[in-house]
């Protein structure tokens, strides 16, 4: 244990507090914990590999959303989202703070999907709105819902 000064800042449970422009205690989510989080995409989600490349037109929303393996992914990296957020969602953020997360999200699940890491067809075929459709949460979309109706569950796709 130490005494610090709130000016300095200092980490305490995964937040950085500091103290904001005009004197009021702000918090966001630590650095360690960002690499935390971004480690533990990447374990939910690892590379396709020893798998032969899927084409193009194989990958359609339906024939993805009936694979057994991308429904238990995105349920496990469902799971640890909405977990995650819940953690930090009272962190003093812009509207737009977590769409690094979920670009990298997204990111990691392509990969997962395509084995692939670059730009390529996968980029027009799994678009955002697709991954939304196969169930994949977002914590823009997570964080939008919090601020407006934080007592409302979140509605489950089946």
């Amino acid at each position: 244990t130490r005494v610090v000064s709130v000016t300095c800042g200092f980490e305490f449970l995964g937040f950085r507090y500091f103290a904001g422009k005009d004197g009021t205690l702000r918090k966001e989510v630590r650095r360690q914990s960002v690499q935390r989080f971004r480690d533990r995409v990447r374990e939910l989600t690892p590379r396709l590999q020893d798998q032969s490349q899927p084409k193009a037109h194989k990958a359609t929303p339906r024939r993805l959303g009936r694979n057994r393996r991308l429904r238990e992914m995105i349920q496990r990296l469902n799971r640890y989202l909405v977990g995650w957020h819940a953690y930090y969602q009272q962190v003093w953020t812009h509207a737009k703070y977590y769409r690094p997360f979920d670009e990298f999200v997204r990111r990691r699940f392509r990969m997962a999907v395509t084995g692939r890491v670059r730009i390529g067809w996968w980029m027009t075929r799994l678009t955002n709105p697709v991954l939304t459709d196969l169930g994949l949460h977002s914590l823009m979309t997570l964080n939008e819902r919090s601020r407006q109706e934080p007592w409302q569950p979140l509605a489950r796709k089946s």
